[in-house]
This record gives C-alpha cells, structure tokens and sequence, in this order.
C-alpha cells in the first residue's frame, strides 16, 4: 500500500509525522500525492529523498524542489493542475525499466536520467520537461511509444559517455523535442543522440548548441533561431538533416567525424563554420548525399593520417561568397587521409592553401577555382 503525503505537521518531505505511514518514504516505498495532499517541499532531511513509485494522481497543489528527489519504480503526473517550483532534480532510470505518465503536465523542474548502466524508460504518452539532464551511466533506452519529449530550457550531460537511444524503429523509437512552441531560449550540450533517436530542433525561440555528438540517430532542423557558438558536433554515423538551421552566416563550428568505417548520411546540406576533420588512424568515414547534398567548410580541411574521407556528397571549400573564397588550409596526417568525394577549392591561385607537404586525392572530381 502506497504512504500518502498528509501534510498534517508541515510541508516537509522529510518530517515523518506528514506520511499516512508515520515514516520517512524509502526507496522500497510508493509514494501517492492526492487531491487532499497539501503543497509538499522537499527539503534534505536525516535520510535521502527517495521512493519507488511516485504517483500524483488526483493532486492539485504544489511540490517544490530545493533538493533532489529519486524514483525508483513508475511516475505519474496529476491531470488536474498540479503546480511545480524550486531549482532540482527529480532523477529516474535508477529502477530497471520505468514507465513514465505526464497526463499533459509540464515537469517544471528538471527530468534527470540518473541511473547507471544501461536503463529503460517507457514513456505512456508526451512529456515536456524544462530540462532534461542525462546524469550518469552510459546508456539510457527510451520507448517512446510514438510519443516525444519537448525540452524547454536545456537538454545537457557531463563530459563522457551518455548516450540516449530509442528502444527500436517505429513507434518504438524516441524524439526529442528542443524548444517547443513556448520557449524562448534553450541550450544543447554534451549529450549523444543514439540510435533509433532524433533530436529535432523545432522552436519558436532560440537554441544554443555546444559540444554535441551523433552516434547512430538523427539531428535534424524544423524551426527556429540557432547559434553554435565555438562547439564541436562529432560525427561518427547517423543521419544529419539541419540544412536549415546551418547556413553560410549561421553554420555549424566545428565538424569532427574522426571515427573511421562509418557512414553518415546527409539529407541537407551541411555547413562548417570553422575545421572540418574527418579520419582517423586507419578506415575511411563515409558521407552520402541524400539527393544532392554538399558539404561547405569555411575554415580548415583536415584528414587522418590512415582513414580519410568518401562517398557521394561533394565538399566545397569556401569561407565567402560573392566572390567566392577560401581562406582555409588542407592538411592530411599521412598518406592514408585520402579525400575520394567530388570536392570544389576556391582562391587556389591567391595563396598556399595546402598545410604540409602534400595532401591525398583519388577517384573524386576536383575543381579548383583561382
């Protein structure tokens, strides 16, 4: 039987004479707010702030966050107009698979996935967090069921690996939403958009994106302001669609896709506003056109010293336009960073553009332009 907060001493969490069960919850306990719960803040007491289940059924007041609280077993939202506060964390992906119900609430505090290993979320219908913070751990799975996750101020991990993945193809798979109709500002950084995900920037206000990766999902671009700032997206397989978010005066910065024998799929074109590495030590990165997609790099071109780059889309270098101008180096590390795709050099007469002694071309088309 789940311990009801009763409120009948104060609002604290911690205050065991505020539960139906005259304990403190644990770990091991569900926990139900109902629609005779008062407002509930959560405050750090002697013990941790934490429960299995968390059940807000019914409940129409406020919980507030001043210090974190963990769920260990399924959370379920009010439908009636609960109200949200204070700046931490309610932390889920600690208890196996979970299943998460917002019945059309917003989260107004941060969803944390905070478990370790490899965890399970099931999401019974769409959320929309204001932030959605990755933890720890290494991998976080997401049933989406069709549904999404809308992130309206930031969507971050530590440096590392933490990767979101969707729980298979179809409806099984997980998108997440940055921004949202009522945003005004939110920032991307440091996580990994795995595979059977995509992360759609679609907003009617402003992304800040820094250092961010793509290991077998989706990055695309629906709407919105985005600046990149001086972040580097890494690359190592996926498809990339934001041909309407980069542009020559808002591009990506930094482009890095040094893992070797992957492919990456482009179903717009790509804009670098700074270097462009690709290659590692042995192998070839792939990038494929969708139709009839380029790559524009306005800084540097630089390969691997074993693996270069290939494939179908054509690579451009360029920094301005009208005229048309390249103000970038090429360099490669050693003979096995071939470039291999149809590739377009402007202001090759104007200056040295090649770093080194030589660089590696095979098989490709190469215009240059004076």
């Amino acid at each position: 039987m789940a311990t009801i907060f009763t409120g009948a001493v104060n609002s604290n969490w911690n205050n065991a004479g505020n539960w139906s069960g005259g304990s403190i919850p644990t770990s091991t306990d569900d926990v139900q707010f109902n629609s005779s719960s008062p407002s509930c803040t959560i405050d750090y007491g002697t013990g941790n702030n934490e429960c299995l289940k968390l059940d807000f059924t019914g409940y129409t007041s406020t919980i507030t966050f001043n210090y974190d609280l963990t769920s260990r077993g399924d959370v379920t939202l009010s439908s009636s107009g609960m109200f949200f506060s204070g700046s931490a964390t309610l932390r889920v992906g600690a208890g196996g698979t979970q299943t998460l119900t917002s019945n059309g609430t917003t989260l107004g505090v941060t969803l944390a996935l905070a478990g370790s290993g490899s965890s399970t979320i099931d999401l019974a219908d769409n959320w929309t967090v204001d932030s959605l913070y990755i933890a720890s751990g290494v991998t976080f799975i997401i049933d989406g069921g069709g549904n999404t996750i809308t992130v309206l101020t930031s969507f971050t991990s530590p440096a590392g690996n933490y990767i979101i993945e969707g729980n298979g193809t179809g409806s099984s798979s997980i998108t997440i939403v940055l921004g949202g109709p009522t945003s005004s500002a939110v920032t991307w950084d440091g996580t990994i958009i795995g595979t059977n995900a995509t992360l759609d920037i679609d907003t009617s206000g402003t992304v800040t994106i820094n250092n961010v990766e793509c290991d077998g999902g989706t990055i695309k671009y629906t709407s919105g302001s985005v600046s990149c700032g001086t972040g580097t997206l890494t690359v190592i397989k996926g498809t990339l669609d934001t041909g309407g978010m980069g542009t020559t005066t808002n591009p990506w910065y930094d482009v890095t896709s040094a893992n070797s024998s992957q492919t990456v799929t482009l179903d717009s074109d790509l804009y670098v506003g700074n270097n462009f590495t690709v290659g590692g030590s042995t192998g070839t990165v792939i990038f494929n056109q969708d139709t009839t997609e380029t790559i524009y790099v306005a800084g540097d071109l630089i390969v691997g010293s074993g693996g270069g780059i290939k494939g179908t889309a054509t690579i451009v270098l360029v920094t301005t336009t009208s005229p048309n101008a390249w103000t970038g180096q090429w360099s490669s590390a050693g003979p096995g960073g071939i470039v291999q795709n149809n590739m377009i050099v402007y202001s090759c007469n104007s200056r040295a553009f090649i770093s080194g002694t030589q660089v590696y071309y095979e098989e490709g088309l190469l215009t240059m332009y004076a």
